[in-house]
């Protein structure tokens, strides 16, 4: 599989696949090192020519959309088409579109693009969490720390909501858990994000239910202290996991910003400059 090395100032390192997974470029540290990184690319297609050939002669700057489209159509394409990719690569290319354009015009390319965008877009949405995922991240969470003991022992449900079916798209937001008596028994605690968590323009959203039919003093005061720790937790999650709950713009933005592509070495063969 091709790959990406990124470099920050104090050396150390980051490898990405290509074609991106949003899996990996999503989670801490990798977007860190995609906005203050140099970076180094390797190919891995059965032309071991055309690998060398591509990692000595990069353009000096491309984005990371840009490059994971490029391991995309390399993935794609039979050996005719890399042979003949190989023998036409243009020296010192400007941009990765020059790289490609005895295959691809400057049209067919932005075709391309936007359509790897979409891609792009429905990986990224694969990963996101609606608000009732995000209860259960929070509740498995606190579980692990040993904050539900003294509920489990009061314990009648807990219902994540299953009915919003929205991915959470903002980390603007607060995990607001109220608690109060039922109407006719028991203890509630109802979980809500207050704030910005998606492009609806709605500023509050339930994401899951808590109940006890304990209703005296000893539960009320375990109820409390699960509210502190839901809080807790929930912040903690979100802030661990932040570009999982990151706006599609800012993601792109980090997708596009241009990278300072270092050239491997010079052992690669000789780019000859054939036409078609």
């Amino acid at each position: 599989m091709s790959h990406i090395t990124l470099t920050i100032r104090n050396g150390d390192t980051q490898e990405l696949s290509l074609p991106l997974r949003a899996e990996e470029y999503l989670k801490r540290p990798a977007p860190y090192f995609l906005a203050y990184g140099t970076a180094e690319v390797s190919f891995d297609t059965p032309d071991e020519a055309l690998n060398q050939a591509l990692s000595g002669n990069m353009p000096q700057e491309a984005n990371i959309k840009e490059l994971s489209l490029l391991a995309y159509i390399l993935g794609k394409k039979d050996d005719e088409w890399l042979a003949q990719l190989q023998e036409k690569l243009p020296e010192n290319p400007d941009s990765i579109a020059e790289l490609l354009e005895s295959a691809y015009s400057a049209h067919d390319w932005n075709n391309l693009m936007e359509r790897y965008t979409r891609k792009m877009n429905q990986d990224v949405d694969t990963q996101r969490m609606t608000g009732g995922q995000l209860f259960d991240a929070v509740m498995a969470r606190a579980r692990e720390n040993g904050d539900l003991v003294r509920f489990d022992a009061i314990n009648e449900y807990v219902l994540a909501e299953d009915c919003e079916k929205g991915k959470l798209c903002s980390y603007e937001f607060d995990l607001l858990p109220a608690i109060d008596f039922g109407g006719s028994e028991g203890i509630y605690i109802d979980c809500s994000l207050q704030g910005e968590f998606d492009e609806s323009g709605r500023k509050s959203l339930h994401i899951g239910t808590i109940k006890t039919l304990d209703t005296d003093l000893a539960a009320c005061k375990v109820m409390g202290e699960l509210c502190g720790a839901l809080m807790y937790h929930e912040s903690k999650f979100v802030n661990d996991n932040l570009y999982l709950f990151d706006s599609n713009a800012s993601i792109e933005r980090m997708l596009t910003k241009p990278l300072t592509l270092e050239q491997t070495s010079s052992d690669a063969p000789e780019i000859t400059c054939q036409q078609m």
